[in-house]
């Protein structure tokens, strides 16, 4: 299974880039400020899926 902080950042790295373009949001994604609600949430299931594929390929070359 992956990791939950794992999911979480790379759900905010997916919400960072759905949005228009912000430093200060930028900021707030990536120290956690949207984690309760759905900018970010709503991303989790497609970071989650991301990262398992993506282990998968990796177990697959090894």
């Amino acid at each position: 299974m992956t990791d939950q902080a794992e999911i979480m950042a790379r759900a905010r790295e997916l919400a960072i880039a759905h949005f228009k373009p912000s430093l200060v949001r930028e900021r707030a994604f990536r120290n956690g400020a949207y984690d309760q609600g759905t900018d970010v949430t709503r991303f989790i299931p497609q970071a989650e899926a991301e990262l398992i594929r993506d282990r998968q390929e990796n177990t697959e070359v090894e």
